[in-house]
């Protein structure tokens, strides 16, 4: 006979014998209470990761601060318009900037190629993308990029393969325009 068959004949008797006044095993309702409180932690805590949608510039001025808020799952949505902000020191002191620095787990998500644009005025990189897991880039431009050593626009640097980019426009940047390393 199953396993679970005879969980069922094993509470057949405990029942009768809780019927006749005769004692359940303390094993069997230690097992049903932990049953019944997985149960309700799991009823509890579903739903409660609900992505959040963080605006540009609604909530935050500036692209890079909207994603350094972000929690994982998150969604940093960004309106149409220019965005200039390439301050972010991605390597420490001395290394080339960037306007944005990804999260893991945290989307990127622009209007439109053509209407959400990370203009970086050739002061650093567009997007700096390294040791994250989980992310996503798109439908946004980045244009105007510079950097002395590897990709301007945007650098992937030790990602694995759920790090993607769709319907990302790179335009008019210096030393190259992807670059995964």
């Amino acid at each position: 006979m199953a396993r679970g068959g005879r969980e069922v004949l094993y509470l057949a008797s405990c029942i009768a014998a809780q019927r006749t006044g005769q004692p359940i095993p303390g094993w069997w309702i230690m097992k049903q209470t932990l049953f019944a409180l997985a149960i309700l932690l799991a009823v509890l805590t579903t739903g409660n990761a609900v992505a959040e949608v963080i605006n540009v510039p609604g909530d935050y001025a500036q692209i890079d601060d909207a994603v350094q808020a972000a929690a994982v799952g998150d969604i940093v949505l960004v309106a149409p318009g220019t965005y200039h902000d390439c301050t972010h020191e991605t390597e420490g002191p001395g290394s080339t900037p960037a306007s944005v620095i990804m999260k893991s787990g945290v989307t990127l998500r622009g209007s439109g190629v053509d209407a959400t644009i990370i203009d970086a005025e050739q002061l650093g990189r567009g997007i700096f993308v390294e040791d994250v897991a989980d992310c996503r880039i798109e439908n946004l431009q980045v244009t105007n990029c510079y950097a002395d050593v590897y990709g301007a626009a945007i650098l992937f640097r030790q990602v694995d393969s759920s790090v993607a980019i769709t319907d990302v426009k790179i335009h008019l940047n210096l030393d190259g325009g992807i670059i995964c390393i």
